[in-house]
């Protein structure tokens, strides 16, 4: 995991550990919002990012339960 994920991650400590447990991201709007600027530039694709081809939400959560494993 680079540090910048991380970061985000340890700043958001309790909101990662209740979307970890399951809880919606979009919930968690501030960790969402992080997450989305970083995804935007570390390769989530355009069409997931502008909610045309998928939802942006999901593939982050996918993303972090990946990391997470």
């Amino acid at each position: 995991m680079d540090k910048e994920l991380q970061n985000i991650i340890d700043n958001n400590k309790v909101a990662y550990a209740c979307v970890m447990a399951g809880e919606d991201l979009f919930d968690h709007s501030k960790l969402y919002d992080e997450l989305y600027a970083y995804y935007l530039t570390a390769g989530m694709p355009y069409g997931i990012a502008k909610a045309r081809t998928g939802d942006p939400v999901e593939w982050i959560t996918d993303q972090l339960n990946i990391v997470h494993s």
